[in-house]
């Protein structure tokens, strides 16, 4: 379930990975997205998804995304789904609060590990075990859930969630070490890429702050120029392209303001064929 932020419930039924894909939809891959609740297709159904949009652009796209992942979880993704998938093009989606979660993730013993260069859990061929231990948490977590549900009126959980909005990811605290562990997970990144013949591309995700501020954090921080460096015309910075698109940028936005709604991730799923376009990479 994907929230209601646009007048509907986005539910979605996973693939066989517990992604936001159809059960079969790995075979001859031309794209994979990678990222977190945007790659995922929060708040809307999943045919207005980036991928699902893509999939009627004739693309063969799935998204290997998931709400709540920063860079690390991200990398991880890639080495244990992507490199065994070995799509053709892969699309890094990021957004300003994904320096946020990579300091949260750098807490992570096993996480931290995928900076290792041959370390795997093997995760894709595993996925038995995983079913398994979701259905133990699941089962364990009921009773707590339904305590929780006692506690908290839905009033005063959208209360909490209105006030967690008017939190602004503020960039300026992260410091040296996270910019350059950032760098360093891309840099890895294009190599696990490059390893089974397919091509990174990094798209920056505008918010809504950005947007209606007319500012763009992302070109204005330290990371332009090493990211200029790694990808070069690989690289796709949306946000400019959503204020020539669109006047009026609450239109591109959900009810909440957090997630896109189907107009938005039509503009991003545009942007990325027109890239793909202008490197003459089209449909088979």
């Amino acid at each position: 379930m994907l929230g209601n932020e646009n007048g509907y419930w986005a539910i979605y039924e996973s693939d066989q990975y517990g992604f936001n894909n159809t059960v079969g939809s790995y075979d001859s891959t031309d794209i994979a997205l990678v990222g977190d609740s945007f790659g995922e297709g929060k708040s809307v159904k999943s045919k207005f998804s980036i991928q699902g949009q893509l999939l009627t652009n004739g693309y063969k796209t799935i998204s290997l995304s998931k709400g709540g992942n920063g860079p690390l979880i991200e990398f991880a993704t890639l080495k244990e789904y992507v490199t065994k998938i070995r799509p053709k093009y892969v699309f890094w989606l990021y957004n300003n609060s994904d320096l946020i979660d990579l300091k949260r993730e750098l807490n992570s013993r096993i996480l931290k590990r995928y900076l290792d260069k041959d370390f795997s859990q093997n995760l894709i061929y595993r996925q038995n075990e995983i079913d398994s231990l979701l259905i133990q948490f699941y089962n364990d977590s009921r009773f707590s859930f339904t305590i929780i549900n006692k506690i908290f009126t839905l009033k005063k959980i959208r209360e909490k969630i209105n006030a967690l909005k008017l939190i602004q990811v503020n960039t300026s605290v992260v410091d040296d070490g996270i910019y350059n562990t950032f760098i360093n997970i891309l840099y890895k990144s294009n190599e696990e890429v490059n390893k089974f013949g397919g091509t990174l591309y990094f798209v920056y995700l505008p918010t809504y702050e950005e947007l209606n501020n007319k500012s763009n954090v992302f070109i204005k921080n330290k990371l332009k120029i090493s990211l200029n460096k790694l990808f070069g015309d690989r690289m796709l910075d949306l946000s400019a392209y959503f204020l020539k698109h669109e006047n009026d940028v609450s239109a591109l936005f959900s009810a909440e303001k957090g997630h896109y709604n189907e107009i938005g991730y039509t503009l991003v799923s545009k942007g990325i064929t027109e890239i793909m376009d202008r490197n003459k990479i089209y449909p088979e």
